[in-house]
């Protein structure tokens, strides 16, 4: 659909609205980048406009199992930094299985907005 909207497409990303941890479900899009302004014409997509924001992140390598760790790490820096998180987190996969076998070599660019 962006092909079409002549808007060139970004990395494939999640967007990570709530994450309930007993229930292990997520409210959750997955996303690709557009240009600001891009509009496209489809009954089952929808742009959303993510504001600038101050944000930190983590180039987590690995398999996707583990990024866990890598959310606690992000976690623990927001509390010592007296950081608050703005929804959505943001995993962007950089490199991922359809790229690349081994999964040593898998990047996931996670991202936290904050405040």
């Amino acid at each position: 659909a962006a092909g079409t909207a002549d808007a060139p497409a970004g990395i494939a990303s999640g967007l990570f609205y709530e994450w309930d941890e007993k229930k292990q479900q997520a409210d959750m899009a997955a996303a690709i980048p557009v240009a600001a302004g891009t509009k496209i014409e489809n009954p089952i997509i929808q742009v959303v406009d993510l504001p600038a924001s101050k944000a930190i992140f983590v180039n987590y390598y690995g398999d996707y199992k583990n990024e866990p760790e890598a959310y606690a790490s992000i976690r623990k820096y927001l509390l010592e930094n007296k950081l608050q998180q703005r929804p959505p987190a943001i995993e962007q996969y950089i490199v991922g299985p359809a790229m690349e076998k081994d999964t040593a070599r898998w990047l996931t660019k996670i991202v936290f907005l904050v405040e």
